[in-house]
């Protein structure tokens, strides 16, 4: 986190020390797909570690803290001794400088020394889950169709042993979309932080997957026309995604407020009452949430780590410089918002919410909506009638 220059814009960044490299092959992966078009460098040098360190810390000088997260891929393919090294120069560059990490993992790696390295530098651990044994290996698989989740559970228990932060990102799916409650109450039992993320992805052409290798569509940019493509099988659906959150809240909120924290919720709950807080999906803007690959080339995010989107290399340019560059991305997301986007009701929670799944042209509007729209105008209008009746039975 940061305040770039005096812009005041807070800025965040993800590593992907071995890029899109997996020891699982989740069958809605949009990162393993970049594999076939993004620079395979194997790990990351020591050259580009040290410059994205020391960058990262000078950008964040003024606010004496720095968040460090680290994904991919699967990021412990780096390995202990590429963490270790991370961590003791982290400290030799930033002193004076609060210094956090935070790893996005399959948690299958996780092991007795991984977690000693965690728990002796304070990491925080973010575990994929996507819900009961039999859901969450539909889609999360090995290389050889086998399922993860007894892995990850094992993963679970060291970090409990450990004491080690950590908490829970689940994909809400074509699968586990129509079973909220069994979901939540699987992942609430190992978790009291939760993420609920709607995977959403779209068939390439016949071009795409002979020239360049790819499964999914790239996410559509402003001004292009590429959109009602048929969608996978696997992705949630914009009702489903909507009965799922309504579902998991009003359950939630009956047994588990206050003990346990779902970020969409608190985020949605920080909106109505003015106090925004760090979250791309629901701001006016996005750009923030800077991904930077194995070389040091440098996205906008890593949903957009795509040939032309790639802003410049840390080696060359400035990681600040790539960070400006990126706001004219970041500020397309609402300039590009349909007239019906603009006039609805819920337009300051939401936002248009994902660029990437504003892929539907409805009614001949100038430009797409949010595939999930239906879900967000729902789920929104949902806990907006919930902190109006909470604000009535508390005068």
């Amino acid at each position: 986190m940061t305040n770039a220059n005096n812009n005041l814009r807070q800025l965040y960044f993800t590593a992907m020390p071995v890029g899109a490299a997996c020891n699982l092959s989740c069958s809605y992966c949009y990162y393993l797909d970049k594999r076939q078009i993004l620079p395979n460098n194997g790990l990351m040098s020591d050259q580009v570690l040290r410059a994205y360190l020391e960058q990262a810390l000078l950008i964040n000088n003024k606010t004496k803290t720095c968040d460090f997260n680290w994904g991919g891929g699967e990021p412990l393919l780096a390995g202990k001794d590429f963490f270790r090294r991370a961590i003791k120069l982290q400290a030799e560059l930033g002193q004076g400088c609060r210094i956090r990490n935070t790893i996005q993992t399959n948690a299958t790696l996780i092991d007795d020394e991984w977690c000693e390295l965690f728990s002796a530098n304070d990491v925080i651990v973010s575990v994929s889950v996507d819900g009961p044994e039999a859901i969450h290996n539909a889609y999360r698989k090995g290389p050889l169709g086998e399922g993860s989740f007894a892995e990850v559970m094992r993963a679970i228990e060291l970090l409990r042993k450990y004491n080690i932060q950590y908490k829970t990102l689940t994909t809400i799916n074509a699968i586990n979309e129509t079973t909220p409650l069994e979901v939540y109450e699987t992942v609430s039992s190992v978790s009291d932080y939760m993420q609920f993320v709607p995977v959403m992805e779209r068939h390439c052409t016949i071009r795409e997957i002979e020239e360049l290798g790819l499964l999914f569509a790239q996410p559509p940019l402003e001004n292009t026309n590429d959109f009602n493509r048929r969608i996978l099988p696997f992705s949630a659906t914009p009702e489903g995604y909507g009965n799922f959150l309504i579902t998991v809240f009003e359950h939630w909120r009956k047994k588990d407020i206050g003990k346990k924290y779902i970020g969409l919720f608190e985020i949605t709950f920080h909106n109505l009452i003015g106090r925004p807080l760090g979250c791309c999906m629901h701001s006016s803007s996005c750009g923030n949430f800077l991904s930077i690959e194995p070389n040091g080339d440098v996205y906008p995010c890593d949903r957009y780590a795509y040939k032309g989107c790639k802003l410049g290399n840390i080696l060359q340019t400035p990681l600040i410089e790539l960070a400006q560059q990126s706001r004219e991305f970041g500020l397309s997301k609402l300039r590009s918002l349909n007239s019906k986007c603009l006039n609805c009701q819920q337009l300051l929670l939401c936002y248009g919410g994902c660029p990437k799944d504003r892929v539907t042209i409805i009614n001949n509007e100038d430009s797409p909506q949010n595939y999930f729209c239906p879900s967000y105008k729902r789920f929104f209008a949902h806990l907006q009638q919930y902190v109006k009746k909470e604000q009535r039975s508390n005068k």
